[in-house]
């Protein structure tokens, strides 16, 4: 049997204000390929299906599309968690919809014979995929007849969830399947690669240690785990059995911008540790994420080496093609023309600013200043350069209407206050 991992797609992520959804379909029309070229039997998305746990009506169509065309209508089941960007009663909505599809949801974790374990009929043969979903610390679960055990610390609780789905998947192991696990966690000792001075789109809330598990934890008696919540591709290397985390379709922002991003691919019979091959994705390259930091002389000399090694005519001026860039420049102080002088030389700037020795302004003197001087000064410290006059008249109009708006509320609240003592 040949499965097909893949995670954290993260369907409506942004890129500062860039829309990659055409990376994201090209991304799933190259998984689409490795499912026919591989002949692959089943698909598991390990959570974080959607950025955000309500998506709109066309995210949610994106991702429904994907998930048929990695089914190839049906014929390759699909089974997909939530993770913590994704809703859970959404999931489970949307599970009882796509299951004569054969793409099935699970949004909770719940008992293995009421939809905790998932079994699906593969040309390869049985598969038994147990699934749990991301599990907040505060969530009450109640599994067992003796629930008291379950409120204990996070990785009590997800060790023992394991341990009772393997009882479980043992009995489906016994007539024929293939038994795997499916989670959205956070293994101990996973490398998230964070980078100084950069955000990841996990925030440090979930990778504490209330919210780690062990690889150990991992029932040796299983096929494999695919794992999900983790952006950087990875082997789980304290784990008795074989599991991978497999990463996201693209980088999702610059500090994911040296990875090489991939889906996994296993083979596995019942009753045996699987074989898993690492499969790059080639559509996560073709726009790269590229950081330039140092001075004006040096990021133009970097500019003009990667003129040379792209095989494409002139990446940066094409606002349709070539990397995206955040562009950190070294000055001696603030430059009014900073992001125009940027933006002459490269295309699909995300971000750019200047890094230089600068003091804060006290808050006294900042107290009487005007509400559009301030913004101005915030403006510059941003984004590098100083507000055009279109922008300060939108500013200016919503302004006056915030003020407007704001005497209203305290008119309101006076006469309420009269009618009140009448």
């Amino acid at each position: 049997m040949k499965v097909l991992h893949t995670s954290d797609w993260h369907i409506g992520k942004k890129l500062g204000s860039v829309d990659r959804t055409d990376e994201f379909l090209a991304a799933i029309q190259e998984l689409h390929a490795i499912c026919q070229s591989r002949s692959v039997d089943a698909v598991l998305l390990s959570g974080d299906v959607w950025d955000k746990g309500t998506p709109t009506p066309a995210l949610m169509d994106i991702g429904i599309d994907a998930m048929r065309k990695l089914s190839n209508d049906g014929a390759i089941p699909v089974i997909a968690i939530a993770g913590n960007h994704d809703s859970a009663p959404f999931f489970e909505a949307m599970g009882k919809i796509l299951k004569p599809y054969n793409i099935h949801f699970v949004g909770d974790v719940k008992p293995p014979d009421v939809g905790g374990i998932v079994k699906v009929e593969t040309n390869g043969g049985p598969l038994a995929v147990g699934c749990v979903p991301f599990l907040r610390r505060g969530t009450a679960v109640d599994l067992m007849s003796d629930s008291s055990g379950w409120y204990g610390q996070y990785q009590e609780k997800l060790r023992d969830i394991f341990e009772y789905y393997a009882q479980s998947l043992a009995i489906h192991q016994s007539h024929g399947a293939v038994a795997m696990l499916m989670a959205h966690a956070t293994v101990h000792g996973a490398d998230v690669r964070l980078e100084a001075g950069t955000q990841r789109g996990e925030r440090s809330l979930h990778m504490g240690e209330d919210y780690a598990i062990e690889g150990s934890d991992f029932p040796a008696s299983i096929q494999y785990v695919a794992m999900g919540h983790i952006h950087a591709p990875q082997s789980i290397t304290n784990s008795s059995v074989p599991a991978e985390y497999a990463g996201t379709l693209l980088p999702l922002d610059f500090g994911e911008r040296n990875e090489r991003k991939r889906v996994v691919l296993v083979e596995a019979v019942p009753g045996t540790r699987a074989r898993i091959e690492s499969v790059e994705l080639t559509t996560a390259s073709r726009r790269p994420l590229v950081r330039l930091t140092g001075d004006w002389e040096t990021i133009m000399d970097a500019r003009n080496k990667l003129l040379t090694e792209l095989p494409l005519s002139n990446p940066h001026l094409d606002p349709n093609e070539g990397p995206y860039f955040d562009i950190v420049v070294e000055t001696d102080g603030a430059d009014l023309g900073l992001g125009d002088m940027v933006r002459e030389n490269f295309a699909n700037v995300v971000k750019v600013r200047s890094n230089y020795e600068h003091f804060d302004i006290p808050v006294e003197s900042r107290r009487d200043k005007p509400f559009a001087e301030s913004y101005k000064e915030y403006f510059q410290a941003e984004y590098g350069r100083v507000p055009d006059a279109d922008l300060m008249n939108v500013f200016a109009q919503v302004l006056e209407q915030t003020e407007s708006q704001l005497e209203q509320d305290l008119m309101t609240t006076h006469l309420e206050g009269d009618d009140a003592t009448d």
